[in-house]
């Protein structure tokens, strides 16, 4: 049997899905921060040595492939997946293949060109034209860049926190669950009591991780946290406004494909990207990635092995996909 090994590495976990060369996902493997035995790094949980393994290990979950094609796989040797193949019977012939952060959003909506917003942990944007310019910006990391990604949502939901006590002006629904994620008692109106754990070594995961509880309050009704994810909406924005300038495509035709947990998982920040792309390169075609990067990223490989035509490959990933993943993508 011959089978890819897709794996995306993000920030905040790591994804990874075995699945046969006709399309159909056999397994699925995932670790995050939250889990016990994932690793820490400064590319952020997902990316460390030890999430990748556990996510890969559960993908691989005993299945015997002849011929393995291994793709995007990061801090991890093919001699780790021999070890893991020789508990079940022989180590298949492992072959590497490499793909850009950017391509599995194009080849997921089936685009060659286009614009690529990916909101996970950080952030970046992508674009390709017709006449085969490319243009890539951010990807800088928190310290550095990473407008609109999760860091800078959960950092400002840190501070919102912290401040919600000082006037009734400030106050937000958010303070609560952010105070009981970073393991404080409730009730300091000053925010001081928020300080140590900003201040502690934190993975930039455990930080990112809050963009989910910003995005509850939100559609909840919460002003402060609208407001936040509508800022770090304007804040890719503007990254994106570089690029379709300096590609010169703001007038042109071009699909642009939101993808990141950030991007799919919040209706309040992907509307508002939206509506602020309209205004400056009104000819973008808004869309969000129909599955997430991981299945983009064996997608591609499929491909290029051409084992079954690519309808039917498409068809088979997607429905094998959600009926492994539930109601995940």
């Amino acid at each position: 049997m011959r089978c890819v090994l897709a794996i995306d590495s993000g920030g905040t976990k790591c994804e990874a899905i075995l699945v046969r060369d006709d399309g159909i996902v056999l397994n699925r493997g995932h670790c995050d921060f939250a889990d016990p035995e994932s690793g820490r790094g400064r590319g952020g949980s997902g990316r460390s040595a030890d999430s990748v393994k556990r996510a890969v290990s559960q993908a691989l979950g005993g299945i015997v492939c002849e011929e393995l094609h291994v793709t995007n796989l990061v801090r991890l040797a093919p001699a780790f997946l021999a070890l893991e193949f020789q508990k079940n019977g022989s180590p298949p012939a492992i072959q590497r293949h490499w793909v850009r952060e950017y391509a599995p959003a194009l080849a997921l909506v089936g685009a060659s060109v286009g614009v690529v917003t990916l909101a996970g942990t950080g952030a970046f944007v992508y674009g390709k034209t017709r006449d085969g310019r490319e243009l890539f910006l951010d990807g800088l990391g928190p310290n550095l860049g990473d407008y609109g990604g999760g860091y800078q949502i959960g950092h400002l939901a840190v501070r919102a926190a912290a401040k919600s006590g000082w006037h009734p002006r400030h106050r937000t629904s958010l303070a609560a669950p952010i105070y009981r994620a970073c393991g404080v008692k409730e009730g300091d109106e000053s925010g001081a009591s928020l300080v140590p754990f900003m201040h502690g070594e934190r993975d930039r995961a455990e930080v990112a991780a809050f963009a989910g509880l910003v995005n509850a309050e939100a559609e909840k009704g919460d002003r402060v946290a609208k407001a936040i994810l509508e800022e770090a909406a304007a804040a890719i924005a503007e990254t994106l406004r570089d690029l379709v300038d300096r590609l010169g495509i703001a007038q042109e035709e071009y699909v642009m494909v939101g993808i990141g947990g950030v991007a799919r998982g919040s209706r309040v920040y992907w509307q508002h990207l939206c509506a602020l792309a309209k205004g400056f390169a009104p000819g973008l075609k808004p869309v969000l990635a129909p599955m997430p990067q991981v299945v983009g990223v064996a997608l591609i490989t499929l491909q290029e092995l051409g084992a079954t035509d690519a309808e039917t490959l498409r068809s088979n990933l997607f429905r094998s996909t959600k009926e492994i993943m539930g109601s995940e993508p």
